[in-house]
């Protein structure tokens, strides 16, 4: 019988990935900081706050975004490619944004009507 071949020298070594495990506590911070900022939403909708109103409501939404993408999507945890897909998908975004209020700035609005 024959002795078993020895591994050749030039075979890599077996790659070891981490992997991140969230905390239940984590989960639960998250999960709270989104309903507050959710109800922070809803009194901003009750508040009039004129022409900023929109502003904060983005700025609101913004926030939830990221912690959506930082805790349940573990972006905090991942290597660069999927941190490069997250900007270019932010990035797409606001072009698209900024194209939309060009548009609206450049129309010629008509006067609102009022029926007699």
């Amino acid at each position: 019988m024959s002795e078993p071949a020895a591994p050749a020298a030039s075979a890599a070594p077996p790659v070891v990935e981490h992997v991140h495990v969230a905390s239940l506590r984590s989960y639960v911070i998250t999960f709270l900081l989104l309903m507050g900022l959710t109800a922070a939403t809803v009194a901003a909708a009750f508040v009039d706050l004129g022409p900023i109103s929109t502003l904060v409501a983005f700025t609101i939404a913004s926030v939830k975004a990221v912690i959506v993408a930082l805790w349940f999507m573990h972006l905090r945890f991942t290597g660069r490619a999927p941190w490069i897909f997250a900007l270019a998908g932010i990035a797409w975004f606001l072009l698209l944004v900024v194209l939309l209020l060009a548009d609206v700035d450049t129309r010629p609005w008509l006067p609102i009507l009022v029926p007699d």
